[in-house]
């Protein structure tokens, strides 16, 4: 993701942030199921606690684009250096130590975001837009999010591929709370 796209869409960081952190995803140590298969009896996962879900978190990402909470300017930051050794991250030449997720609220890139979606049970269709459609000719993309039960929860029109998606999270968040 370039500047200028992070930039474009920086208001809706806050929002989809929100939205993505209280989804539920399918836990990857036992696959969803909420046990490990060791022998005759099943003990419970104990990264879900028998669940087969967890709260999704942010992975920091040397590359990635966020913006500080509690900043007055909102202009985007790009991770430059992370070091799980030390603790400390490198964001626009700036250090900072076991801050990161807490104090910054990340603008992840689409691709990533339909992952999330797709961990958690949800379908998510990205289309070019219909240009005959009258009203939707300044909008190139369109981004589905379907639920488990094959309904619409979210259909979204914007002109970038990034900021339909993000708007799409925003939308479905309206949905399920």
């Amino acid at each position: 993701m370039t500047y200028e796209e992070a930039n474009s869409v920086k208001e809706l960081a806050a929002d989809n942030y929100e939205v993505l952190k209280n989804l539920d995803i399918k836990c990857i140590k036992c696959d969803g199921s909420g046990y490990i298969d060791k022998g005759l009896h099943f003990p419970k996962c104990k990264n879900c606690n028998g669940t087969g879900k967890i709260k999704w978190k942010w992975k920091v990402k040397m590359g990635g684009w966020c913006i500080g909470k509690n900043y007055k300017t909102k202009t985007p930051l790009l991770i430059t250096e992370t070091t799980d050794k030390t603790g400390w991250l490198q964001v626009n030449c700036q250090y900072w130590k076991d801050e990161l997720p807490s104090n910054f609220i990340p603008i992840l890139h689409w691709e990533e975001i339909e992952k999330i979606l797709e961990k958690a049970g949800y379908r998510v269709d990205i289309n070019r837009a219909n240009p005959i459609e009258s009203y939707k000719k300044s909008y190139k993309y369109e981004c589905v999010i379907i639920g488990g039960s094959s309904r619409f929860l979210a259909d979204v029109y914007a002109e970038s591929c990034q900021k339909a998606v993000m708007l799409a999270v925003i939308e479905l968040g309206d949905e399920i709370i």
